[in-house]
């Protein structure tokens, strides 16, 4: 093999390597926003009153596994659509039902996230107990004096 053809294989080879790697960043990065990440936090936070944003955040991240499943659902349901709305002929029939699952995965989302948020602004305004001092008696907590 000659130089000229060998120096041509590398640089072919290091293009596409840097278009995979290129494809694969854009992907994590813009193409495919990551659902649970702080930037998607932070979208939900603005319904959340300041309060009790640790609280919900705590419990959207209890059901982390739950929701990766749903969005994974969410996935395949888009596309589905997409397939069956490119298919020739077109099958309304078919089209609807992909449209159904969709809703449904959609609104499993929703449910998951919206349940999350009510408990986790519910626990924030949860009254913490009294102290009991003893049988029957409620006290309420000793003042910690600020430093």
């Amino acid at each position: 093999m000659s130089r000229r053809t060998l120096l041509i294989a590398l640089l072919v080879s290091v293009a596409v390597n840097c278009l995979a790697a290129g494809v694969l960043v854009g992907q994590r990065y813009w193409g495919r926003p990551a659902a649970l990440g702080p930037a998607a936090f932070e979208r939900l936070a603005a319904i959340v009153p300041e309060p009790s944003r640790d609280a919900v955040r705590d419990q959207i991240r209890g059901r982390r596994l739950e929701l990766f499943r749903a969005l994974r659902e969410l996935r395949q349901a888009r596309v589905q659509v997409r397939t069956v709305a490119a298919a020739e002929p077109l099958s309304d029939a078919e089209l609807e039902a992909a449209m159904a699952r969709l809703r449904q995965a959609t609104d499993r989302i929703q449910r998951i996230l919206h349940g999350a948020i009510v408990e986790g602004i519910r626990h924030s305004r949860a009254p913490v107990p009294a102290h009991r001092s003893g049988p029957g008696e409620a006290t309420e907590p000793e003042a910690v004096p600020a430093s």
